[in-house]
């Protein structure tokens, strides 16, 4: 999808912890052989109610690898939750 795509939208994604396994597993078994989270440099650390955090990074990429080198770049914020 392009950036300027009149149907380019956000999409936002939440993985549990307990769907982690399964997420990683449907990923490799459909042709991803690596998966790389690259994060810029600096990142936000929030306090929420109930002793959670979360961090942020503004600018982070998910990469899939497949075979013969080809990839494919998911760009965007990502977060981490910790309660």
């Amino acid at each position: 999808m392009r950036e300027n795509d009149d149907q380019a939208q956000e999409k936002q994604y939440e993985i549990a912890f307990p769907a982690l396994p399964r997420y990683f597993q449907t990923h490799f078994d459909s042709g991803v052989r690596k998966i790389q989270l690259v994060m810029d440099k600096g990142y936000s650390e929030r306090s929420l109610p109930n002793d959670c955090y979360v961090l942020e990074n503004r600018n982070s990429s998910l990469v899939y690898w497949f075979d013969g080198d080809s990839h494919v770049s998911s760009l965007g914020i990502s977060r981490c939750f910790s309660c």
